[in-house]
């Protein structure tokens, strides 16, 4: 993802118009089924979660948990379904606009706890198995040269530790070993690290590694291996080209393989052996009209099968619970099901939101480990 420098002083004419985080409780709470799928959808002030039912396939309920000028498009959510969502955009260091909420859709009153951190918390990357994350920040200070990374506390909320990198943390792969690393790309040069990360001792271990690709979405890379990952990239082609392959690193930020897919790769999961790719072009209101997801065989490494969605497939995840796909629409709260054993679309289910317009669909979506 390619950064551009984004000075303090450009915010400062919205702080005038600017209200505190309206904790305000918005619809009933939902009684949240053994296993659910938790969607974001962030449109124009109201920020809805809602809560699927993957075994029978349905919405249970969805409620606004913050108002007012706040765009989210990430969140985090525990075993025990407790949602964390980073809060920001045109509030500055300002009462509690500077947070991450932890919210409870059970409850009367859902937002049950706040983290303050530092500057515009953007991203959220859960690991240990769901226990911690590390919240993003998106806004380096006049005359700084790092960028804060925010290490938070998912079971007893609270801030464990802060960090500080030459760019935004993209991502964090967990492994199955316990091992794990943070994704950034430097601010000024746009080059690309992994950085090895003591998840136990909340620590940094080592020196960062510079990853030898250009163009790679490192905010969609995921674990394929015992020491493999993969990321969306554009083959160097220049940043205003889109993804069209899936690339293949090792921990030391080797390249090995590119797997061509098709025009604008964007998130992925990994099941049973093969990658599970939406097609859309990432950009807000601009998923344009793709609605396919492409499977590729991560034994031969080629494309296997094209899969037809949701228009506007923005996110992807995998429940292993119930051996199921979630796939959700950027243009519409619309959402569909696959079938990973056939490889078939089982469901397709379209929500009654309030508001549900074409331009305006779902955020993100994840599932409890």
């Amino acid at each position: 993802m390619r950064l551009r420098r984004i000075y303090l002083y450009v915010f400062l004419a919205a702080l005038a118009g600017c209200v505190a985080c309206n904790r305000d409780d918005f619809g009933e709470p939902i009684s949240v089924p053994t296993h659910p799928a938790f969607i974001l959808r962030s449109v124009g002030g109201e920020n809805t979660i809602t809560v699927l039912d993957l075994d029978e396939e349905k919405i249970v309920g969805y409620r606004q948990v913050v108002k007012e000028q706040y765009v989210m498009h990430d969140f985090a959510v525990t075993n025990n379904n407790l949602v964390f969502l980073p809060i920001s955009w045109f509030k500055i260091a300002v009462d509690d606009g500077e947070c991450v909420l932890a919210v409870d859709v059970t409850r009367d009153k859902p937002v049950v706890d706040s983290i303050p951190t530092s500057i515009a918390p953007c991203d959220i990357h859960p690991f240990a198995g769901g226990t911690k994350a590390f919240v993003a920040h998106n806004i380096m200070l006049w005359a700084d040269t790092d960028v804060v990374a925010t290490e938070i506390d998912l079971v007893n909320p609270g801030i464990i530790d802060t960090f500080r990198f030459s760019g935004i943390v993209e991502n964090i792969l967990s492994f199955s070993d316990g091992s794990a690393y943070l994704l950034y790309t430097d601010w000024d040069s746009d080059s690309q690290f992994i950085q090895g990360f003591d998840a136990v001792n909340d620590s940094l271990l080592g020196e960062s590694v510079y990853i030898n690709a250009l163009g790679a979405s490192l905010l969609y890379a995921t674990v394929i291996g015992d020491s493999l990952f993969c990321s969306s990239i554009n083959n160097g082609q220049g940043p205003d080209i889109p993804n069209d392959a899936v690339a293949i690193f090792d921990l030391s930020g080797n390249q090995i393989t590119v797997i061509q897919v098709g025009e604008w790769v964007g998130r992925l999961v990994l099941c049973n052996g093969k990658l599970y790719v939406c097609h859309n072009t990432g950009g807000l209101m601009e998923h344009g009209n793709f609605n396919k997801v492409s499977v590729i065989d991560l034994e031969s490494k080629v494309v296997v099968k094209t899969i037809e969605v949701c228009d506007g497939p923005c996110d992807i995840a995998y429940s292993a619970a119930v051996n199921k796909i979630v796939v959700i629409s950027g243009v519409g709260t619309v959402i569909t099901i696959i079938d990973p054993d056939t490889d078939f679309v089982i469901n397709t289910i379209v929500s009654d939101e309030v508001g549900d317009v074409d331009e305006w669909g779902y955020t993100r979506l994840r599932i409890p480990e």
